[in-house]
């Protein structure tokens, strides 16, 4: 999804106010973020891969993405360990 117009795109999930800021990571909504707009490890049962905290001036939303079910063409060696040496945050 490619987004034209940045101000027309809502980010109406929640606010900054909502967000602890600790030194090592964020909490938001009881859940532990490693910073905004890093992605992590997704842990349920939707299709996803990846989450990332979303920030836009003082709005913030959780966005899922990577579908599982799409086949990808295989890793190279060192795209392999890159990607498996990322940390999983719950």
């Amino acid at each position: 999804m490619k987004i034209q117009d940045y101000n027309s795109f809502s980010l109406n999930e929640g606010k900054l106010e909502n967000v602890q800021v600790f030194p090592n990571f964020i909490r938001y909504n009881g859940e532990d973020w490693p910073g905004f707009n890093i992605p992590k490890r997704y842990v349920g049962n939707k299709p996803y891969k990846w989450r990332v905290l979303a920030k836009y001036g003082n709005k913030v939303k959780p966005i899922n993405f990577g579908n599982i079910l799409k086949k990808e063409k295989p890793l190279n060696i060192f795209q392999k360990k890159y990607w498996e040496s990322l940390p999983t945050y719950k």
